[in-house]
């Protein structure tokens, strides 16, 4: 079994929430592309990203069109009438089907706030020491 990167994962959530415009609605696939690793730690980062639930992220579920066009989110407890119609960007219209839904993640404000700060700390930091030793 391949070990979790945690460090490498919470790192890359602080880069992404920390951008002017933050990441929103991404995805475990998204998670493991970016930094490189095996689609078999899929269950596992999941796992670890739901634990973050409430704190760091809020996990969503989003629907899919028929066409796999991204769609509404909701919150990942929150049922969904099976009844109502959706209508995609694309025109197809369509009804909640749980096989056309995924799971996906936004940050939480506290977090994009606290990340920015860290960016910004961090970032001082490096000018500070870059202007000691031109000395």
């Amino acid at each position: 079994m391949a070990a979790i990167p945690y460090r490498e994962i919470t790192a890359l959530l602080e880069r992404w929430a920390s951008n002017d415009i933050p990441i929103v609605n991404f995805t475990v696939n998204n998670v493991l592309a970016e930094l490189g690793l095996s689609g078999v730690l899929h269950y596992d980062v999941l796992k670890y990203l739901s634990r973050m639930n409430g704190f760091e992220l809020i996990s969503k579920k989003m629907l899919l069109c028929p066409n796999g066009h991204k769609g509404r989110t909701f919150p990942l407890d929150t049922p969904i009438d099976e009844e109502q119609l959706f209508e995609c960007w694309c025109s197809e219209q369509y009804y909640f089907d749980p096989d056309f839904a995924i799971i996906v993640f936004s940050f939480t404000e506290d977090f994009i706030s606290q990340s920015r700060e860290k960016k910004k700390s961090m970032c001082e930091f490096a000018y500070c020491c870059e202007s000691y030793h031109r000395r």
